[in-house]
């Protein structure tokens, strides 16, 4: 009897040991589980940044052919020699303007002379004809206007050694 009581016992031992072993083993396929939907989840985002990566180099090598043509010394240069003449052209425009407002405040001649009626700017434009104080009188002799801009070359474009790296505008409104 004493013999069926330690069997008891070890198989109650043994029963608590496989009820042990059986939540180890549970917990273990729920650890897997996680582990997995984990690897899961970094294989996608690894294959997402390989991807931009990948687009990016591609970009980048494509950038490089482009500028592989362009020789940048002579590109300085040519920069260099229109920053020159666009400053030129504004010392001219500034030039221009005083003279325009010299002209202005001298009184004109034919002013003093012949005071008729000056004719409105859509009366010039239809009869193609105006008098000599139309000036004087217009309301566009108080407007003197001399505009230089510099206007960047279109991105895209490769300037090549006849092209100069920047266009100019130049306008004057009397």
């Amino acid at each position: 009897m004493q013999r069926v009581t330690e069997l008891e016992k070890a198989q109650s031992s043994y029963v608590k040991t496989i009820e042990s072993l059986k939540k180890s083993v549970n917990a273990l396929k729920v650890e897997n589980v996680t582990l997995s939907n984990t690897t899961n989840k970094l294989q996608s985002d690894f294959v997402s940044y390989a991807t931009v990566c990948e687009t990016a180099r591609k970009n980048t090598k494509t950038q490089l052919k482009k500028l592989d043509g362009l020789d940048f010394i002579e590109y300085q240069a040519v920069n260099k020699k229109m920053s020159d003449e666009l400053s030129r052209l504004s010392k001219v425009c500034v030039n221009l303007q005083k003279q325009i407002s010299n002209t202005k405040a001298q009184k004109s001649y034919a002013s003093a002379v012949s005071p008729q009626k000056a004719l409105t700017p859509t009366e010039v434009e239809l009869n193609g004809t105006s008098h000599l104080n139309e000036h004087a009188n217009s309301t566009y002799s108080n407007s003197a206007d001399c505009t230089v801009m510099r206007l960047p070359i279109n991105a895209n474009d490769k300037p090549s050694p006849s092209e100069t790296p920047l266009r100019m505008l130049l306008s004057f409104k009397f």
